[in-house]
Order: C-alpha cells, then sequence, then structure tokens
C-alpha cells in the first residue's frame, strides 16, 4: 500500500504499514476511498490505482431534529412542563419531555401529571398519565385524566370522604404494633382498602366518566373515548406518625413504587404488558369496575421512605432490565443514583425541576418516547 486518499475533513489517519485507518471522524456519509498500491513481485516504480466505497455512519444522536409542535393543533399543550411543591412533610417534584420521536415529527407529547399538596389534612397526591400513542387524541386523554382524579381528590380531602380514610390509616397504623393480632390487622386492612374504594377508586372511575363526557362536548373532532385512550397512576401519601402510608391506583404500563435507598423497595400494582411489545391496557369503563379497583388498588405503611415515584414506560423501559427486575432494590438504586446526579433532588439550591427536566433527556438506543416521572420525597 503506497497511499490513501481520504473524504477531506474527516480527521483520521492512515496507517500503511498496517494497513489501517484509525481515529474518530467528524463528518457521516458515502465516500469513496483512493487507494494506490504495487504488488511484491513487480518492479517498485509500477504502481495500481483503484477506489473503494466507504461509509461513515451518523452519530445516531446528531440525526434527530427538534421540531415544535404545531400550536394550532387540536388540544396542543407544551412540549415540556414541570413542577415543583414544598410541603410540610415532604417535597414534590414532576416533569415531563416530549419524546425525541415526536420531538423529530414536530407533534405534541402524550403524557401528562398533575401534584396536589394539601398541608391542611397531610395529603400529597401525584398524578401521572401515559397517552396511547396510537390513538388520535391521546394527548388530550392524559391531561382529561390526571386533572378528574385530582380535581376530585382535592374535595375528598376536605369532607367526610378524607376523615374516615384518615381515620382509617390511623388505626391502621395503631394495629401494627407487635401486641395487634392477625386477625386485628386483616381488620385494619380490609377497611383501609373499603376507604380507598370510595377515595382513589371512585377517583378513577370520575376520570372514565370525564374522558366519556370529553368525547361527547367535542364529539365535532371526536369520534369515540378511544381516541382519548390513556394509561393512569394515582400516588396519595400521607405521614402517619413517624410511619408513611402510600397508596396507588394503577393501570397501563410505567412504575409505581415506594423505595429506600440501599433497603427496600414496595411496587403498588404491576405494569400490564399485552401480548406483544408495546402494549398494554388503558383506563376504561372495564378498569374502574369494583372487582378491578380492589385489584388494582395497592397501599403500603413503611416505617421510611426515600421516595414515593411515577413514572410512565418512557422512563421505566430504559430504566429497567425487564419487568421482573422492577421488584429488586439493585436497579432502583441505580435508578435513584442517577436521578441525584443529574437532578440532585437532594440539593437546596432552587431549579430542582428544570434539573429534572434536563434529567428526563438522557440517551437510550431504542427509547424515544415521552418521558413522565413524579416523586414525592
Amino acid at each position: 500500500m503506497l497511499d490513501v486518499t481520504l473524504p477531506e475533513g474527516a480527521e483520521l489517519t492512515v496507517d500503511l504499514e498496517y494497513w489501517r485507518i484509525t481515529g474518530t471522524p467528524t463528518i457521516a456519509g458515502e465516500f469513496n476511498l483512493g487507494l494506490r498500491y504495487t504488488f511484491a513481485d513487480q518492479p517498485a516504480h509500477v504502481s495500481h490505482t483503484a477506489g473503494m466505497p466507504f461509509v461513515i455512519n451518523a452519530d445516531p444522536k446528531t440525526l434527530w431534529q427538534n421540531n415544535p409542535s404545531d400550536r394550532s393543533a387540536p388540544f396542543w399543550k407544551e412540549d415540556s412542563a414541570s413542577s415543583v411543591i414544598l410541603g410540610q412533610h415532604a417535597k414534590m417534584i414532576a416533569a415531563r419531555k416530549r419524546g425525541r420521536s415526536h420531538a423529530h415529527k414536530g407533534t405534541c407529547c402524550d403524557d401528562d401529571f398533575h401534584l396536589h399538596c394539601d398541608d391542611a389534612n397531610g395529603w400529597y397526591l401525584a398524578v401521572v398519565a401515559d397517552g396511547a400513542g396510537s390513538s388520535k387524541f391521546s394527548r388530550r386523554g392524559s391531561q382529561v385524566a390526571t386533572r378528574a382524579v385530582s380535581s376530585y381528590l382535592k374535595d375528598v380531602f376536605s369532607d367526610e370522604r378524607g376523615s374516615n380514610l384518615v381515620e382509617a390509616i390511623e388505626a391502621l397504623a395503631e394495629g401494627t404494633r407487635p401486641d395487634a393480632t392477625n386477625d386485628d390487622l386483616i381488620r385494619l386492612q380490609q377497611k383501609t382498602r373499603n376507604e380507598l374504594f370510595t377515595t382513589i377508586g371512585y377517583a378513577a372511575h370520575h376520570a372514565v366518566r370525564e374522558l366519556q363526557n370529553e368525547a361527547k362536548s367535542r364529539s365535532d373532532i371526536i369520534s369515540s373515548p378511544k381516541e382519548l385512550s390513556t394509561t393512569l397512576l394515582i400516588g396519595l401519601a400521607r405521614k402517619v406518625g413517624d410511619k408513611w402510608f402510600c397508596a396507588a391506583y394503577w393501570v397501563g404500563d410505567g412504575a409505581v413504587a415506594v423505595y429506600r435507598h440501599n433497603h427496600s423497595v414496595h411496587l403498588l400494582g404491576a405494569p400490564d404488558s399485552g401480548e406483544f411489545s408495546g402494549q398494554t391496557h388503558f383506563l376504561d369503563a372495564t378498569q374502574v369496575s369494583q372487582e378491578s379497583l380492589l385489584r388494582r388498588l395497592r397501599f403500603e405503611l413503611v416505617e421510611d421512605m426515600t421516595a414515593f415515584l411515577l413514572m410512565t414506560d418512557g422512563v421505566s423501559d430504559p430504566k429497567f432490565r425487564s419487568e421482573s427486575a422492577m421488584a429488586e432494590i439493585q436497579d432502583w438504586d441505580f435508578l435513584w443514583d442517577d436521578l441525584e446526579t443529574g437532578a440532585n433532588l437532594s440539593s437546596d439550591v432552587e431549579g430542582h425541576e428544570t434539573r429534572l427536566l434536563e434529567w428526563l433527556d438522557f440517551w437510550a438506543q431504542g427509547e424515544y418516547d415521552d418521558r413522565t416521572i413524579a416523586i414525592i420525597y
């Protein structure tokens, strides 16, 4: 090999002795290498030339465009959003970010969230929803569902239903003493579950009705409630003495968990996986039947917690090795350490929501979905 002509500006190096091209290219595309060579059994002054196709693949990150969504589109929403609330016993933070796929096409984010803190009654509420990508107006569905749940539970917290739930939770906390009998504990757990049924359960049912009402009121462009299909994750927390009570309703994929760093994780449900990859269940009348609500309502009374987290599958899929790995503390420790490094949640420095939005922009090959996470900590 006598000489190799490289693409101009490639910033690569040729090693003629070992026939190697080395370095990190700074350009991408299809090129033609110019080769000049001789054969060992021919005179040295006799040389030959040839061309060889040479392809430099672009860094995938550079191929994604970030086009703004069309503000004139029905039910347009901001491409990203974040919120932070400082409560008496805990902080709340949430952020959602349009996925690279939507950003590339210039379409809207399908995710949504809502946070509410009721310091007067001690409640912390986080609601997260992921609109179905196959549904025309799922971005509106996730918005309607999260706000319907929050609106309903705001009323619950300040009336008799909220008081009854508080009484059940406090009785449960009292009943977990070492001298309590198993029968007493089962009775108290059932009482708590019944109160959750008429609060969180009814809130989910209210969200279904609001989706149906939205479809009727906008029948000019929405042909059926299925065009508003969305998942729904409701997280409710309250400090009870030195303990934390956390409850959830979860339909669809994503993740909901009560997490204690380097110690334990309690999943408050399980992701709904369909027959094929990417399939899941969405919020509809079948998911708020009595049987389904009792199955989907979960709660934990824990001695302490680092955080109560809710997230869409845009976060959970790239951050957990598998659905079974969600039950393992190791993956949650990795996630929390990553959050602390990227968003510095425990810091007193303002700007937590901005840092969390930046963290949501993490790169994961093959994962381009919208991303939403809500944390009570």
